[in-house]
């Protein structure tokens, strides 16, 4: 398999897992709080994993202020 696929898979599972897991307990009058506390931690990482693949619509050139501080 592809391991970019593989990474998209589990990113999908952190996210969606975590979310049904606060939207669950949320429902249920006594609360287990374990439950939620996992589930933000792995909705929080699923969302980590996604930004860190993000990549910046603009190009930054570190020449330019390189130059303006060695002045």
């Amino acid at each position: 398999m592809n391991y970019e696929k593989i990474k998209r898979i589990i990113r999908t599972v952190f996210i969606v897992t975590g979310a049904a897991a606060i939207i669950g307990e949320t429902f249920f009058e006594k609360k287990n709080y374990y439950i939620q506390s996992t589930g933000i931690v792995l909705l929080m990482m699923g969302l980590f994993m996604i930004t860190t693949t993000v990549k910046s619509k603009t190009n930054s050139e570190s020449d330019i202020y390189l130059e303006e501080e060695e002045e």
